[in-house]
């Protein structure tokens, strides 16, 4: 017999490949606060692919982080290839899934974009659609246990078939998914799926030291290769002049200094934004570099928090980025190349007009930029009762959980 939601005992975070992405992190503090919220007397285990760091970052929560082992050969290389090839729904699984899941009560799917599709594959007529954590949570099922997504975007799924109807299918056996933005909850009801619901994005209830005060001197600005091979595949590295020309603009325009925002520090270069921001410093025309700034990064989510607070307004590529400055009533400018800037925008804001598609931004930026410095007072006391506003919204999210 299954446990109820009100029995758990033991809980397991899974979906997330590491902290080094500094809004995994967030997402996996936040559900912590949540979930012992709701079930205080629940033992919470985070699995991680990055067991060292990640439990070193989370060495002040009482979670327990589970290295998983993974065993990689050519053979099964091989024929996770060939699988993929042929376009099957199933792969072999490089870990001890069974042992993993009978080890918990139930799982917590975390994670931002984890049942999503890249922006640049919608375009075709076909694409790939396989997913690895729906191959998971499907073992899951197979093995008497529970699935509840928190804190994702779900979807767009696309115009192809056999994709939407993969996701759909899948998603309808979760218990619940519930999402970090309405216009996930609505697409996935336009599906025709109703285990669904809203909750605010986990990053909003971890706050920062609420007698933060620094001086305000720089504009921040956190851009992600990652966002660029989404929009642009093979050619993103050619996207880094227009880029940086942009940030000349931005130094002609402000008097402010440029402080660059590391938010991911992969091992890949095509996904970490120090290495990435620090080719575009190096890109920069010489005279401007001086005003450029990276921001001290080794305290992760919290620390980066603490580097924002001498910013008067915050640009950032990662929407956890600009949420870390939201929280703290810091104006932030989204530059978008996916549903869940929007949706993000339009649930703190009501509008979508501080999100720029970043296709746009060389050219558009420094204008919109202006435009919110001007308006950063207002901005800010407005983000103040927002957050009011959005500390309910959680609250009634877990009333319902408990429900």
């Amino acid at each position: 017999m299954k446990p109820s939601a009100n029995t758990f005992k033991t809980i397991g975070l899974y979906g997330i490949y590491g902290l080094y992405n500094f809004g995994c992190e967030a997402i996996v503090r936040g559900t912590y606060q949540m979930l012992k919220s709701v079930y205080p007397h629940s033992r919470i285990v985070y699995f991680s692919y990055h067991y060292e760091y990640d439990k070193e970052v989370l060495a002040d929560l009482e979670i327990e982080v589970v290295q998983i082992r993974t065993r990689q050969s050519l053979p099964l290389k091989c024929v996770n290839k060939f699988l993929q090839i042929i376009g099957c729904e199933k792969r072999i699984f490089s870990f001890d899934y069974k042992k993993m899941i009978n080890s918990v009560d139930c799982f917590f799917s975390i994670g931002g974009d984890i049942y999503t599709i890249a922006q640049r594959l919608l375009q075709k007529k076909r694409y790939p659609y396989y997913n690895s954590l729906v191959d998971f949570c499907e073992r899951c099922f197979a093995l008497g246990k529970d699935v509840y997504v928190y804190g994702a975007s779900v979807g767009p799924f696309g115009e192809y078939p056999k994709a939407v109807q993969y996701y759909r299918h899948h998603l309808a056996k979760y218990q619940k998914i519930i999402c970090r933005e309405e216009k996930s909850v609505q697409y996935l009801r336009a599906l025709g799926l109703t285990n669904t619901a809203f909750m605010p994005d986990p990053a909003f209830i971890v706050k920062g030291p609420a007698t933060a005060t620094q001086e305000k001197k720089y504009i921040g600005l956190n851009l992600s290769p990652l966002s660029l091979q989404e929009l642009y595949g093979r050619s993103a590295r050619q996207q880094i002049k227009p880029l940086a020309e942009m940030v000349e603009k931005l130094c002609e325009s402000f008097s402010q200094d440029i402080l660059l925002l590391p938010h991911v520090l992969a091992k890949n270069p095509l996904d970490n934004d120090l290495h990435f921001m620090t080719l575009l410093k190096d890109t920069v025309d010489e005279k401007y570099r001086g005003r450029l700034k990276i921001a001290n990064y080794h305290k992760g989510f919290l620390g980066i928090k603490q580097e924002m607070y001498q910013c008067e307004i915050v640009i950032a590529a990662r929407m956890h980025c600009a949420v870390n400055a939201l929280t703290e009533n810091i104006p932030a400018l989204f530059l978008s190349y996916s549903q869940k800037s929007r949706g993000m925008a339009q649930y703190v804001y009501g509008h979508e007009k501080w999100v720029l598609p970043l296709q746009q931004a060389p050219l558009e930026l420094p204008a919109l930029a202006r435009e919110m410095l001007g308006q950063k007072e207002s901005v800010a006391a407005f983000l103040k009762e927002r957050n009011r506003q959005i500390e309910l919204d959680y609250r009634k999210g877990c009333e319902e959980m408990l429900k």
